[in-house]
């Protein structure tokens, strides 16, 4: 505990310090009365153009077995993804989901949780003292 507290003393004291600096050096800066322009040069030694290339990319055909291999996949992928949603809503309906499920879509509706019954006679609660209450505070403080 005494090392958080020296912990957040240091920072609180470097925020504190940085706060002044820079509240100093603007009060400074707003003191020397040229605030429309620095003197230097921030030119940078690059030289960058972004103008249009001159030789043009050409891109070649696609290889017509490559686009039949892709087209091929995306055909198994969605036929393994159906399959997948109907074992799913198989599986669900066999352990009683209770929900609305479907092949194509799958929507589980959890079953709603049973509310407990109310005790049939009123149980008391006690009451705190002021001795009991001072003893509760002393053992949730002590580590």
């Amino acid at each position: 505990m005494r090392e958080r507290l020296v912990t957040l003393v240091l920072v609180g004291a470097a925020v504190a310090v940085c706060f002044l600096v820079t509240t100093g050096g603007s009060a400074l800066a707003l003191e020397h009365g040229r605030l429309d322009s620095l003197d230097l040069d921030a030119a940078s030694v690059m030289q960058a153009n972004y103008g249009v290339d001159g030789q043009r990319l050409t891109l070649p055909a696609l290889k017509q077995e490559l686009t039949e291999a892709v087209s091929d996949d995306a055909r198994e992928l969605e036929a393994t993804r159906d399959e997948g949603r109907a074992e799913l809503a198989a599986a669900l309906t066999e352990a009683g989901s209770g929900g609305a499920v479907s092949a194509s879509t799958v929507a589980w509706v959890p079953t709603p949780t049973p509310i407990p019954a109310s005790p049939s006679t009123p149980v008391a609660t006690p009451e705190a003292t002021p001795a009991s209450a001072a003893t509760a505070v002393a053992e949730q403080a002590t580590p």
